[in-house]
């Protein structure tokens, strides 16, 4: 399991990020338009001091927050929390190893300097958030997307058309349907359609 590791270093460098971050939520700013927009799902740690975007790849940020560090992965639109090994959570400071980016420092209000190297391993079916971790969050964010086409071998129905997040066919969305996500893992697709207007059907 990944853990904060604490270091003997008291120095940070500053690194320059082109958010905002306010009391309990970060904003950004799109280029040609004149307004912020709130970024701050699943950011509950309070007070924001620092804010550090991976420079190999940008959609990655982390948000030092009075609550711990917190980590997105899809530009701002989510977070989670990677407060594991860090002792203390009232996080001031964050910078990343510019020659090695999965490597975080997070300087802390009186309890030093941590380090956390942030890599995936491997990410479990069903694993939205990429936190190693499948949770009823993690089936819920599936109602985002849409599925695509169920194709059937029966020559009178050529083709059905999935709702998002249908995993049982039946043409409607419901809880259940997420839950089911949860319950099969896919495994690796190895046979394709020769037709490219064509869909693969996976069954239990």
């Amino acid at each position: 399991m990944k853990s904060w590791k604490k270091l003997s270093l008291w120095l940070l460098s500053v690194c320059a990020v082109v958010w905002l971050a306010a009391v309990g939520l970060t904003w950004n700013a799109i280029a040609g338009i004149d307004e912020w927009t709130p970024k701050n799902n699943g950011l509950y740690g309070g007070d924001i001091y620092a804010l550090a975007i991976n420079p190999s790849n940008p959609s990655t940020i982390y948000a030092g927050t009075r609550g711990g560090v917190f980590r997105s992965v899809d530009g701002g639109d989510n977070w989670i929390q990677i407060n594991q090994g860090l002792t203390s959570l009232h996080v001031r400071s964050l910078s990343i190893n510019p020659s090695n980016p999965p490597t975080i420092y997070a300087g802390t209000s009186g309890g030093g300097v941590f380090s956390y190297t942030d890599t995936v391993v491997s990410v479990l079916y069903g694993d939205v958030s990429g936190d190693g971790n499948i949770t009823a969050y993690d089936a819920s964010l599936i109602f985002k997307v849409v599925v695509g086409i169920l194709n059937l071998n029966d020559p009178n129905y050529p083709y059905l058309t999935l709702e998002r997040a249908d995993v049982t066919g039946n043409g409607t969305v419901s809880a259940m349907d997420a839950a089911l996500v949860l319950q099969y893992s896919v495994g690796l697709i190895t046979k394709f359609p020769k037709s490219p207007t064509g869909a693969i059907a996976l069954n239990r």
